[in-house]
């Protein structure tokens, strides 16, 4: 298994961080702004897998906010997403992967209704089912798996005195009152 720990964003205008002493650190690009605080980063690789057979691909930063509060230590937790690629046999035929059309942005406000259509969409026709998971961390460098956060609670936890939070398994849609 191969790791590439360090892929650069190739997307916004490049921030040159002010070097101390000892580094030299070279511009890098700092995404681009969507809605509010919110950015959309693209990071591109070219990755030549060994053959057919199922892959996960990984992505992680420690950059989640701090006031965070369905899990503990959310300011030095990494967040992490993960998708699996299955390459079928080339006799079997091609496959191609999923697309969400929709920016995952996540704008809720107390006491109202809030939703999000992830717009997903399968260039193949094949069936999309949608689940609500707990939200996960992973951090090899600190040899930590990728695993639920730790105290993650879902919002509708009776803790927090909210309303239901549910998915539409068949479209994706998220409804939370």
């Amino acid at each position: 298994i191969d790791n590439l720990l360090s892929i650069p964003r190739i997307n916004g205008n490049a921030s040159t961080v002010i070097p101390t002493d000892c580094d030299l650190t070279p511009p890098v690009n700092v995404g681009e702004p969507i809605y509010g605080t919110v950015k959309r980063n693209i990071y591109t690789v070219t990755y030549t897998f060994p053959g057919p057979g199922c892959y996960d691909v990984r992505y992680f930063d420690v950059a989640r906010r701090e006031d965070v509060l369905n899990m503990d230590n959310p300011g030095g937790t990494a967040f992490y997403v993960e998708t699996r690629i299955c390459i079928p046999n080339p006799i079997v035929g091609t496959n191609s992967t999923p697309v969400m059309l929709n920016d995952p942005l996540d704008e809720a406000c107390t006491g109202k209704l809030w939703t999000h259509n992830p717009g997903g969409f399968d260039p193949d026709g094949d069936s999309l089912a949608y689940e609500l998971r707990p939200s996960f961390q992973y951090e090899p460098e600190a040899s930590i798996p990728p695993s639920p956060t730790n105290g993650y609670r879902f919002p509708d936890d009776p803790i927090f005195d909210s309303g239901p939070i549910e998915i539409d398994p068949l479209t994706g849609v998220i409804t939370w009152d």
